[in-house]
């Protein structure tokens, strides 16, 4: 490409590779004038302690160790195949419009305290319980009648049979 390199336009038009000693980075820059698929730009920045890798689309994975993280956006799919994928953190948050948890064998979960929140939510399933069930601000129905402390099973006998026989 003619011109000169002052001017950004053509920088953005060419493959290109810097270091840079003064600014403290080191950047591979590759063009899609060829027809080549898309760009992609990165950057290692040791003054500001940040690598960087963007595409053309904008899709952008950034390593910033000034603030001990990692960012990833991308705007399509991110896909992890492995056998096994561990993660360890203080805290984990899982912000989506829906989440789809497809496990062919088994979910284990080991907590002290588990919480769902839910305005409707629906089970499917045989199910095996241990220990204690409350249940308060609402009611337990089974089809359709009312389990809870008001109802009665009445048994051959002809009497009440759901609760002792003072």
């Amino acid at each position: 490409n003619k011109g000169s390199i002052e001017d950004k336009s053509l920088l953005e038009n060419m493959y290109y590779f810097t270091f840079d000693t003064i600014n403290k980075y080191i950047r591979i820059h590759t063009d899609d004038t060829d027809g080549e698929l898309c760009t992609y730009d990165i950057e290692i920045n040791t003054l500001d302690g940040l690598l960087t890798i963007i595409d053309g689309k904008k899709n952008l994975i950034e390593l910033d160790s000034n603030s001990d993280k990692l960012t990833a956006s991308i705007h399509k799919d991110i896909i992890l195949n492995s056998e096994n994928i561990t993660m360890n953190s203080k805290r984990h948050t899982i912000n989506t419009n829906e989440y789809i948890l497809n496990a062919a064998n088994s979910i284990t979960t080991k907590t002290s305290t588990y919480k769902f929140s839910a305005t409707s939510s629906s089970l499917t399933t045989n199910i095996t319980l241990s220990g204690s069930v409350k249940s308060s601000g609402g009611e337990i129905t089974h089809n359709g009648k009312h389990i809870d402390s008001t109802h009665t099973h009445t048994g051959n006998l002809g009497y009440d049979t759901s609760k002792p026989n003072n």
